[in-house]
């Protein structure tokens, strides 16, 4: 009888043990500055989160040791091993990567971007129709703050209060939503089940809620952005892209083997809709790895004056299939 106890005991503590988990914490920074939404994940695959407004984040794992991935778009990935045997503390500091224009040097002919843009042109048709089935857990956020609020209206706006303890930084919040979802794709249709919602006050303009929203392909010829805009937008590795875009090589560097090239896109003309911004292309399979684009006024956009749209992809099968980890959508207006 002693015996099946002791062995029941066993059991229990042994379940409990696995059942447990500890937090990964700490701070995501540069030299100079804190970095907002950082992306932070287990290397090999999507479990992950974000830091948030003021590069604070966490993560729940079981017990085990971890390789972990920090990423932030403009900056040089940065992998770390940690022993989860207990709660643990990692501040963590990205470089820039360092690479600018003065690297590239032109000879003659045209910007060595376009052969790479060319192929990756070619590649676009593949890796849209890749993956033609999948499912995820997505958990979103969306923080609405004002800068300064004009005396005539100050009574028109709320401010959301002290129920945002989970966020560092309350000054000036006037909407915070998060969700988690259980997102299902079989191409053509989409379901999205929502798991969970919080929303704190109203949202003054706009937002994005559901992963659904945020389909923000560049494998897509034109780029569907709902009520911020009247008509399509051009992607920059759109079939007929040398229409609307100027492309510069900024330089490239190598990242976990592979050689990543940094490119510069800029509409021909300031009233096209098109972006403007950094395009990250790996070399040979000549796939996206990383953008940040923005939109601005002048290309006719509803309620905001600037969309900044910055997404870090990363493998999820082996090497040979990536999918976007990180979306992540800044506005600004008057």
């Amino acid at each position: 009888m002693l015996k099946k106890q002791l062995a029941l005991l066993l059991v229990l503590i042994s379940e409990l043990v696995l059942s447990q988990t500890f937090t990964l914490s700490g701070v995501i920074s540069s030299d100079k500055e804190l970095l907002p939404f950082a992306t932070i994940h287990v290397k090999g695959n999507s479990m992950g989160t974000n830091s948030n407004m003021e590069g604070e984040y966490q993560l729940r794992l079981a017990p085990g040791t971890y390789e972990i991935e920090y990423q932030y778009v403009g900056y040089s990935k940065k992998t770390e091993t940690v022993v989860l045997n207990s709660n643990v503390r990692l501040n963590v500091s990205l470089n820039p990567d360092g690479i600018s224009l003065n690297e590239v040097v032109i000879r003659a002919g045209e910007d060595p971007s376009y052969p790479i843009i060319r192929k990756a042109i070619r590649k676009r048709k593949f890796y849209r129709d890749q993956v033609s089935t999948y499912s995820c857990t997505a958990y979103m956020k969306g923080l609405q703050r004002v800068n300064s609020i004009p005396k005539n209206i100050g009574g028109l706006i709320k401010l959301v209060g002290a129920e945002l303890s989970d966020t560092a930084d309350i000054k000036g919040v006037v909407y915070l939503a998060e969700n988690v979802s259980n997102y299902y794709f079989l191409d053509p249709n989409e379901k999205e089940v929502m798991i969970s919602s919080k929303v704190s006050g109203n949202s003054q303009s706009f937002s994005f809620n559901k992963l659904s929203d945020m389909n923000l392909s560049l494998y897509e010829n034109l780029i569907d952005m709902g009520n911020l805009a009247n008509r399509p937008f051009v992607s920059p590795i759109n079939d007929n892209a040398f229409l609307f875009y100027r492309y510069y090589l900024l330089g490239s560097v190598t990242e976990d083997g592979k050689l990543i090239h940094k490119i510069k896109v800029v509409p021909k003309q300031k009233t096209d809709p098109c972006f403007k911004g950094i395009i990250y292309v790996q070399d040979s399979t000549w796939r996206i790895t990383g953008i940040d684009l923005s939109i601005f006024k002048d290309t006719k956009v509803n309620f905001v004056d600037t969309l900044r749209v910055k997404e870090i992809y990363a493998p999820v099968q082996g090497d040979s299939i990536w999918m976007p980890l990180t979306i992540n959508l800044s506005f600004d207006f008057k």
